[in-house]
């Protein structure tokens, strides 16, 4: 802990009297947590953002989709609506959020609803679409309400719980003990790790919690266009804009495939501007190499496709890197593990 966040340090045990009271209510059944007659995945973290929720509830969905109908709620950050809400291809980022939209965009066939309320959400879905099979939840491990069939705690692999705090003075939402609720844990972002790696944060992790663990990557396709169809042709030097929790990886994987990589990093969620779109624009017409592009997040560009009257990037070689989660170890028994939940509720 640096000496700034020491100072603080005061303030976190004010955050974590107020978190802990609330799970106690819980506990004691003061507040109530409500079963599903079908299974519910809760993906979520006991950090703040960028530990990879939403390409975990994508692969989740693909997954479960292959045997099942499986549906996706999340709260829909940074929409302008209210209310329970369904997800469409047609919908806009300020309709339903930018993560809900970017799972519809990559998962087309698959029911994807946001409700701040997640109880009457879910309560909704089951409602109007009966033959729905499982639900997941993304980022809804602090929404004691519902009860979970399975709990996944995401932790990246560079800030991991074990080695944090209690907000202010970490990054954290509540006290690492309190991972014990999950039934899954695991590690994303991770690099090749070594046995001795992998055996150390297994300590580590096994001091909070008897969970199941398992480490993961991410896999990065061939970028897709975002406003044609434009052709990916290797570029060698990048524009990358971004406006997502945590962008290191993305941009450390675009220093090692380009020579030159210019990062534009706007704030996690960000509404883009017609005034954002000239800068992006100008500062790509500066570079003098015969191959470049704009390269830009899945999340991001679902947000530039509802703004398509901006004449400043529409004309420019946009495009959008795909991303999947890669299980490291053994998939299939993580695979297993998860379609065994999907078929039977808590």
């Amino acid at each position: 802990m640096n000496k700034l966040r020491l100072l603080l340090f005061p303030f976190s045990l004010v955050f974590i009297c107020a978190t802990e009271f609330r799970h106690l209510l819980f506990a004691t059944g003061l507040l109530k947590q409500k079963k599903f007659k079908v299974p519910v995945f809760v993906v979520g973290n006991i950090s703040t953002g960028g530990t990879g929720k939403s390409p975990m509830v994508d692969y989740l969905l693909k997954l479960i989709g292959k045997e099942g109908k499986p549906a996706s709620l999340s709260r829909g950050y940074g929409r302008q609506t209210n209310g329970f809400y369904e997800v469409t291809l047609n919908s806009s980022a300020t309709d339903a959020g930018d993560e809900p939209l970017m799972l519809k965009n990559a998962n087309p066939e698959t029911g994807v609803f946001v409700d701040e309320n997640r109880v009457r959400g879910i309560e909704t879905i089951l409602k109007t679409i009966p033959q729905v099979s499982c639900l997941v939840l993304d980022d809804a491990f602090q929404h004691r309400y519902v009860k979970p069939s399975c709990a996944i705690v995401l932790s990246q692999w560079q800030k991991p719980f074990y080695k944090d705090y209690v907000l202010p003075a970490g990054n954290l939402r509540e006290m690492r003990k309190n991972v014990k609720r999950a039934h899954v844990i695991v590690m994303t972002k991770c690099p090749d790790l070594t046995d001795n790696q992998i055996d150390e944060a297994m300590a580590d992790i096994g001091r909070y919690t008897n969970a199941k663990v398992f480490f993961s990557g991410l896999e990065y396709g061939t970028p897709s266009p975002v406003f044609d169809n434009k052709v990916w042709d290797k570029s060698t030097e990048i524009l990358l804009v971004t406006g997502i929790a945590n962008a290191d990886s993305l941009l450390e994987q675009c220093k090692t495939l380009y020579n030159k990589v210019h990062h534009l990093n706007f704030p996690d969620h960000y509404a883009y501007k017609e005034a954002d779109f000239e800068q992006i624009a100008e500062k790509f017409n500066s570079f003098v190499a015969p191959k470049k592009a704009i390269l830009t997040t899945h999340k991001d560009a679902v947000k530039w496709l509802g703004v398509m009257e901006s004449k400043a990037v529409k004309s420019l070689p946009v495009f959008y890197q795909p991303i999947q989660v890669k299980i490291l170890g053994d998939e299939k028994e993580f695979n297993d593990l998860m379609l065994k939940y999907a078929h039977k509720a808590e």
